[in-house]
């Protein structure tokens, strides 16, 4: 994923999501340094610096998470001042949790920007 500054969202996803730093790779489309980020047993998040031209990069990013880690991440983002979201558009003016039926499930979800600008959904299936 593209950053205006890598090291701002490595430390934006550590903090929020959990992810730490593993290493560090040379890009080979842009030749900057980038940072690996991993989750034990979750996926790993390759975040490279990008012009601002191109951010956001992606424009949208989802992590499905289970209900206690769900909670834990909003209450977080909370503390950190950042503002919630219960809607995708990025001027959505309803703060907090939502709701959405997918794939024949009922999720809440609640969105964050992060620091490069991209709309980071959290979910989890409703109980």
């Amino acid at each position: 994923m593209g950053a205006a500054d890598a090291e701002i969202s490595a430390d934006f996803y550590c903090a929020i999501l959990g992810f730490q730093r593993e290493t560090t790779f040379t890009d080979t489309g842009t030749g900057a340094q980038g940072i690996v980020l991993n989750q034990v047993g979750g996926p790993q998040l390759l975040i490279v610096p990008f012009a601002t031209s191109r951010l956001p990069n992606p424009q949208h990013i989802a992590f499905e998470v289970d209900t206690e880690t769900f909670e834990s991440i909003y209450k977080l983002c909370g503390a950190r001042g950042l503002r919630t979201r219960s809607a995708p558009p990025l001027n959505w003016s309803e703060e907090g949790i939502g709701f959405l039926d997918a794939r024949g499930r009922q999720y809440k979800i609640f969105y964050v920007v992060d620091p490069a600008n991209v709309n980071v959904e959290i979910m989890t299936v409703r109980a």
